[in-house]
């Protein structure tokens, strides 16, 4: 049994090892996707051109890739610790659902003249206008492409 511990450890080794050489770190990479998705943004808004679309396209197309390896190792790491844990009164517990319900809030909405609108104003626009109820794909998002209406 012992040698079998050792061996696991040994290979939990080499796995940490090949991760941070072959993948690197998720984190840093879906963080400087966001940054440059803003970038080629900026850039679509001034050029519409095609190249900049399909260059937009295609890094949102990584950033969707890299967020879900994000999603899945932050998966894993918050089901060790609520293992550990547990699912009891505890401040781990209701830090998560304070989490979520802070990145599922709309913050600003932009309004038919395409301005951003935050706080009371935005209450205006929602009670003056059509409202479909929408979720964040992503963290803090900035264009109604990153949001998804509820489903019955």
């Amino acid at each position: 049994m012992w040698s079998l511990h050792q061996k696991l450890k040994a290979l939990s080794k080499e796995l940490s090892k090949w991760s941070k050489e072959c993948i690197g770190n998720v984190i840093d990479k879906v963080m400087a996707l966001e940054h440059e998705i803003n970038h080629l943004e900026d850039l679509y808004d001034i050029d519409d051109s095609d190249h900049n679309r399909e260059a937009l396209h295609r890094t949102q197309a990584k950033y969707i890739k890299w967020l879900k390896q994000e999603d899945s190792i932050l998966r894993q790491k918050s089901r060790l610790k609520w293992i550990t844990e547990g699912d009891t009164n505890s401040k781990y517990f209701h830090s998560v659902f304070r989490d979520r319900r802070r990145r599922s809030q709309i913050h600003k909405i932009k309004d038919k003249h395409n301005i951003w609108v935050e706080g009371c104003r935005s209450d205006q626009i929602l009670h003056t206008h059509t409202c479909l109820a929408l979720i964040p794909k992503v963290n803090a998002p900035d264009s109604f492409s990153q949001l998804r209406p509820i489903r019955d």
